[in-house]
């Protein structure tokens, strides 16, 4: 090899660039899906308790929050992703329709609404 480098008499050479994470603005970003998940049944659970209903914990898991109001009890699912309720959820809502149990699916809207369907 000559002197005039490798890759020839004119070649530049570039230090190399220690670059930096990116940080961002919005912590809201940095969530991952069980956090973001969680933070919308929060909002849900508000949002219902703002409607006049009772709202708790559900004891099974695979529900996220039992509502009332008045002498009925709804079963409430929360899904703020593009994510279906898995096999096993629809099962137990066909069951639930059934057997004359309401149930309310709250959904995240593209504008960042939440939607409540009861069924």
């Amino acid at each position: 090899m000559d002197k005039r480098g490798q890759f020839g008499f004119n070649s530049i050479r570039i230090p190399p660039v220690k670059l930096r994470p990116i940080k961002f603005s919005n912590p809201l970003i940095r969530k991952n899906i069980k956090e973001k998940g969680r933070a919308f049944e929060l909002k849900v659970r508000k949002a219902l308790r703002a409607k006049g209903y009772t709202v708790s914990k559900a004891k099974s898991r695979h529900y996220d929050w039992l509502a009332k109001k008045g002498n009925k009890t709804y079963l409430v699912e929360c899904k703020c992703t593009t994510a279906r309720p898995s096999l096993h959820q629809v099962r137990l809502l066909v069951k639930s329709v059934k057997g004359k149990q309401p149930y309310i699916l709250a959904t995240k809207t593209n504008t960042g609404r939440i939607k409540l369907d009861f069924y």
